[in-house]
């Protein structure tokens, strides 16, 4: 379970880690805004304007909506999957990424609004399977139930939306080491 404590070093580490690909000024900017607290659509859409890729990449292979869900911004989430963000994108630059999804963090920091913004995203696959820190795999749904309480309520939403387990997706689709779609083999 992910203390909110753990949450804000999560977050401390973000905004203080950040060195990106492009290494544009405008780029770490538009990544400074997606970790924030708080929301400005026209500083961001001034950014996007001004030619940075809404697509882009963290060092860590984090895109600006990982960096939205890890504090449950439901209205920045919102903008940057109307600008085309990836829902799916996973962060697996470096190996203590886990190939974790924008929706995997909002799990994993228990933000429910979040979460539904994140499921009513036509795009959004709940079903994609992520690491654990022990290299075991897990879904969306794990790690609802691994939050505990915090994720009682995601888990529903989630089940309702027809979010399966890991151990309910191998079984249905016969994955064995190395076959698990989207993960190193």
């Amino acid at each position: 379970m992910v203390s909110p404590a753990q949450l804000l070093f999560i977050s401390v580490v973000v905004l203080l880690c950040v060195k990106f690909v492009h290494g544009s000024d405008q780029v770490l900017e538009f990544h400074k805004l997606a970790a924030a607290e708080g929301f400005s659509r026209s500083e961001m859409q001034d950014l996007l304007d001004s030619g940075v890729n809404v697509q882009s990449l963290t060092r860590d292979g984090e895109s600006a909506l990982h960096l939205a869900c890890i504090n449950g911004n439901v209205g920045k989430i919102k903008y940057l999957l109307q600008k085309g963000c990836s829902a799916n994108r996973r962060a697996n630059k470096l190996a203590t990424s886990l190939h974790m999804t924008p929706l995997t963090w909002c799990i994993y920091g228990g933000h429910t609004a979040a979460v539904k913004a994140m499921l009513a995203d036509k795009d959004t696959d709940l079903n994609l399977v992520v690491q654990q820190e022990d290299g075991g795999y897990i879904t969306a749904t794990d790690i609802a139930t691994k939050i505990g309480d915090m994720g009682e309520e995601i888990r529903r939403l989630l089940r309702a939306a027809d979010g399966q387990t890991f151990e309910q997706l191998k079984r249905k689709h016969h994955f064995v080491v190395g076959s698990i779609p989207g993960m190193p083999h």
